[in-house]
């Protein structure tokens, strides 16, 4: 018969969606929520600034207090949960557009309020941005989980003919491997498990000297801040193992640990009357003792270590702890336990 001749290449089974609902529309959705998020957080911030006038104190002294700062932090978080929820609706990987509204929000208030109030340069306000980018990446998780996507429906392709012999052939589709996914949740907490074991490095050391009953001592100021400098390495490369174990892909997720802890760490530093001891150690030891972190050769320098530390990490994290289950092996798995 003439439609028996050669066999169609077309599956059996056609998949619906193809691409997701909306394809293309990342940018636009993602500006819709920074817009969403920054007229809630403009709208809250007006209330915020109305609070001291009913309760007859200085606004100047509001913004700087420690009751002003966690109100105006509470503030940012409705105005990201808002947007997050809104921006991940009906969306596969809500989390991770969750996420990257958080970070681009967190940097838009931090903008503001520094064009805003000069006071508020020397104050914590810095810590908004991982604060934020965690309440967004939990506002996509959960717009994800009210709103989910549409299904992806597999429906039957008819062929030629449904009498013909070739029926019993099967084409086999082969799908080009795609990349292994960016788990942007330990990204964010490799990030913030790196920074702040930089930033406390030398608490921890002299809170381990105070109780270890004399078997652990620095004989001097240099050797204690190269224990210091060991905490703080150790706890980037700890920030990229974890950020990085049981993925295929350790080089990318110590990259992105680091591109995230690295500007944190700097603002912090700058913000601060004196240096880290751990950025301390590395300055003088690259022969730049008292240089400022404004500094292009300093920052850089700073820079490039934390984002070199945290990529070796990462590429020791996924080594040491591989995948356990191959990907090609964990669809079926997951659908028979479902």
């Amino acid at each position: 018969m003439p439609h028996e001749l050669a066999p169609t290449d077309q599956p059996l089974l056609t998949r619906m969606h193809q691409g997701g609902p909306e394809e293309g529309s990342l940018a636009r959705r993602l500006g819709v929520g920074l817009g969403l998020s920054v007229g809630c957080y403009l709208g809250l911030r007006e209330i915020w600034h109305s609070i001291p006038l009913f309760g007859g104190s200085d606004p100047q002294q509001w913004s700087t207090s420690f009751a002003g700062l966690i109100s105006l932090y509470a503030a940012q978080a409705i105005a990201v949960a808002v947007g997050g929820v809104v921006v991940a609706a009906a969306r596969p990987h809500g989390y991770t557009l969750g996420l990257f509204l958080g970070l681009g929000s967190g940097a838009l208030f931090f903008l503001w309020e520094v064009q805003q109030n000069a006071a508020m340069r020397q104050s914590p306000l810095l810590l908004q941005i991982p604060l934020v980018a965690w309440v967004g990446l939990l506002a996509g998780w959960v717009g994800e989980r009210l709103w989910p996507p549409p299904p992806a429906l597999e429906l039957p392709q008819p062929r030629s003919s449904l009498l013909s012999s070739l029926q019993f052939s099967r084409s086999v589709v082969h799908t080009p491997p795609s990349a292994p996914p960016t788990r942007w949740f330990r990204i964010l907490a490799g990030a913030t498990l790196a920074v702040a074991l930089l930033v406390s490095a030398d608490t921890i050391r002299q809170a381990v000297q105070q109780y270890s009953l004399g078997l652990f001592q620095a004989p001097g100021i240099g050797q204690a801040q190269f224990l210091s400098w060991l905490i703080a390495l150790f706890g980037l490369f700890l920030g990229g193992v974890f950020a990085a174990a049981g993925s295929p892909a350790g080089l990318r997720h110590g990259a992105f640990t680091g591109l995230l802890a690295a500007p944190v760490v700097l603002a912090f530093a700058m913000q601060q009357d004196a240096l880290p001891t751990p950025l301390e150690y590395t300055l003088t030891r690259a022969g730049l003792a008292g240089v400022p972190l404004s500094d292009p050769i300093a920052a850089a320098l700073v820079l490039g270590g934390i984002l070199a530390s945290c990529t070796l990490g990462g590429w020791f994290g996924s080594a040491l702890f591989p995948p356990l289950v191959p990907p090609a092996l964990r669809r079926p798995i997951r659908h028979e336990m479902a």
